[in-house]
């Protein structure tokens, strides 16, 4: 019979080593793969960088897994203000959306890393929305042309064709393709590049590389500057649509954990610097002079301070 081991040599043999970069929690989501639900929990309340773990997992959860749920333990108005932050509901900034967590331990919500997660969280709502009023604005443009088409026969190419009619120079997708470009061969090859993307956005895991691709090789070819020029105006809402070639994500590859995860942020808060631009959460910046700590629980004032419930966050950009 083997002796047990001590609580040391247990953590020693069995704890994965983190060294910071995008594969610390590989391991985790290979032990994730096909599960329902899964539970992440905290070994102590407000402390910075579990709330930075935390979110960078689910993070990846979402992104590599499929998840598309996040349920928290806290309170219900709250919590119902930053769903309809994610859900890009009101007029909140990811900031403001902490604001009715005004309760104690208020300082487990209105925090920087709960902010940054938010606006992530919004951030990947938004995207397959705005993939969906792209596809929407397309077919309407193709239901424009074939609309005036037979009013325009003499237009054989696009250029031809807006010159007829300036107004389809605004089109989605017109004012990037090539001038010279055959009218019925960009419906044909709209429709071909377009395809798929119905079933696509109703995926459990949106495939942005396949969803670039089709309409970059249907559509652009060669004309690398009139697919920069379109990637470009769709980023502002889909930031990472066009940036990476197709076949480097995958559910459970390696590579797109490498790729698909958020970069650990850090702060330094040494240096005579810091005071004056770092941004204050309620209580972890308090009586710094006298200790600094990365744990927002359990800091009492220090004699004769007085504590408060303010909280001070910069406004989301």
């Amino acid at each position: 019979m083997q002796p047990s081991m001590t609580p040391f040599l247990a953590v020693r043999a069995l704890g994965q080593r983190l060294d910071g970069d995008t594969t610390d929690y590989d391991e985790l989501l290979e032990m994730v793969h096909g599960r329902d639900l899964v539970l992440l929990g905290e070994a102590t309340h407000g402390t910075a960088e579990f709330y930075r773990m935390r979110a960078e997992i689910t993070l990846r959860l979402i992104a590599e897994c499929g998840f598309d749920t996040v349920a928290i333990e806290g309170d219900w108005p709250g919590a119902w203000r930053i769903n309809r932050f994610v859900q890009g509901e009101g007029t909140d900034n990811a900031t403001s959306a902490l604001d009715d967590f005004e309760r104690f331990p208020e300082w487990m919500w209105r925090n920087r890393e709960v902010r940054d997660f938010i606006a992530a969280l919004r951030e990947i709502t938004l995207e397959r929305r705005a993939l969906l009023l792209h596809l929407g604005r397309t077919l309407q443009l193709l239901a424009r042309i074939l609309e005036v088409r037979p009013d325009t026969t003499s237009a054989t190419t696009i250029g031809e064709l807006i010159e007829l009619n300036p107004i389809l120079e605004d089109g989605v997708l017109l004012g990037h393709v090539s001038a010279f470009l055959n009218v019925e061969d960009f419906i044909a090859r709209t429709l071909r590049a377009f395809c798929a993307w119905p079933q696509a956005l109703l995926d459990e895991k949106l495939d942005h590389d396949a969803l670039a691709v089709s309409v970059r090789d249907a559509l652009f070819g060669m004309n690398l500057p009139g697919w920069h020029s379109c990637t470009t105006g769709l980023r502002a809402e889909v930031a990472c649509f066009g940036l990476e070639p197709a076949g480097r994500r995958g559910v459970r590859r390696r590579e797109a954990a490498r790729t698909t995860t958020p970069t650990r942020r850090r702060t330094d808060v040494s240096g005579p610097q810091a005071d004056a631009t770092a941004p204050r959460d309620i209580e972890r910046d308090k009586d710094k002079t006298e200790r600094t700590s990365e744990s927002v629980e359990g800091l009492s004032p220090s004699n004769g301070a007085e504590r408060t419930n303010e909280q001070s966050l910069p406004e989301f950009e």
